[in-house]
């Protein structure tokens, strides 16, 4: 399914079936984590230019499944690449109320 974002809502498409979201919370999400930080795909908003593969490829790994692999970078490295997501697919967020500096 693909998706997009205009207006303040979603629309998707899986070839057949087309699909209106009024907010993101409606699409399914994965999540993957580390135990310090929680990296969520929304695979409807994912365009698959794999700038999170390239830019990061020890954690994301498109042909393998689970495809997110959140031990095989440090929290940051994870963070700072999600961040780059141009669709906003991958999100993040930090574990057990905590701040990058562990505080």
């Amino acid at each position: 399914m693909k998706a997009f974002r205009t207006k303040g809502f979603f629309y998707g498409t899986n070839g057949d079936n087309c699909y209106i979201y009024t907010n993101e919370f409606e699409m399914e999400t994965k999540e993957y984590s580390n135990g310090e930080v929680t990296i969520v795909w929304k695979h409807e908003l994912c365009i698959h230019c794999a700038n999170c593969a390239k830019g990061l490829p020890t954690v994301f790994q498109p042909k393998d499944k689970p495809w997110i692999k959140p031990l095989g970078a440090t929290t940051d490295a994870i963070i700072e690449q999600v961040k780059k997501c141009p669709s906003g697919a991958l999100t993040y967020y930090l574990n057990n109320n905590t701040t990058k500096d562990g505080n």
